[in-house]
């Protein structure tokens, strides 16, 4: 890593870790608090119904909850689940889960992810989002760079055979690709509300080097789903290597003017 000339995105996500630490990450990165923020720049509409916040599972009264719901922690990633019926919860272990969850330091586990260390550990349920075909549901990840969007990420069947899709803010299908195989054969169709889609991530990521900004379409509406400033903690690799290098001289460093 040469940090002194980065030019790599994921050299550059390594910068930022360590050199942009700015405060409001923190409340950006913690699921429960960038809801405000979310509010405040494009509107509650676009926020998932909140059910019920908590700083301890003990206090879950899983009777006031609906069949379906999602929960989650909001201090660290792939701390969630899903709940497709709860009658038939099994709460010992889930209870089990949840505690092991909230005792986890979200910065000191994944690459020293620092925005996430003075986090306020919460656990939150919200409105179970389902996609109209009962597949999985998808979600479009756009990536911001010094408050443009220059790549569109979706994801397929990541439960059983992950890969991954790219795409340009014009759609155009990007043969590379990031950590998980590209799909060529897999053809998914621009959202309708592509643009709109751009709009939201350029408003909520303007004030950033860079920021991944995910959404979730669901039933022709737009939810927002999380904003992440240290995509893959900068580990992930690149096939070509060159679109990582590319990706990374769309990214703007403060010693590049």
């Amino acid at each position: 890593i040469d940090l002194d000339h980065p030019k790599t995105f994921n050299e550059k996500i390594q910068w930022l870790k360590l050199y942009d630490n700015l405060p409001i990450k923190k409340d950006l990165a913690d699921k429960y608090t960038v809801r405000n923020y979310v509010k405040d720049k494009i509107g509650e509409q676009y926020l998932i119904p909140l059910l019920g916040v908590w700083d301890f599972f003990e206090e879950i009264d899983f009777s006031k909850l609906p069949v379906k719901f999602v929960l989650k922690c909001n201090h660290a990633s792939g701390t969630n689940l899903l709940i497709n019926d709860k009658n038939k919860l099994n709460y010992t272990e889930v209870k089990e889960k949840f505690e092991q969850w909230m005792k986890i330091n979200y910065a000191y586990c994944n690459g020293f992810e620092m925005h996430y260390a003075n986090i306020k550990h919460k656990i939150i349920a919200e409105q179970m989002l389902e996609s109209d075909d009962g597949g999985d549901l998808k979600d479009y990840k756009l990536f911001v760079f010094n408050g443009k969007v220059k790549l569109i990420q979706v994801d397929i069947d990541r439960h059983h055979n992950h890969r991954r899709n790219l795409y340009s803010p014009e759609w155009k299908y990007i043969p590379y690709s990031i950590l998980y195989p590209t799909a060529p054969e897999v053809i998914i169709s621009p959202p309708k509300c592509l643009e709109k889609l751009i709009s939201l991530a350029e408003i909520l990521g303007k004030d950033f080097i860079h920021v991944r900004v995910d959404f979730y379409i669901c039933k022709d509406k737009i939810f927002f789903g999380e904003m992440t400033f240290a995509h893959g903690s900068g580990t992930e690799n690149f096939e070509p290597e060159s679109f990582g290098i590319e990706m990374g001289s769309w990214m703007k460093l403060p010693m590049e003017g």
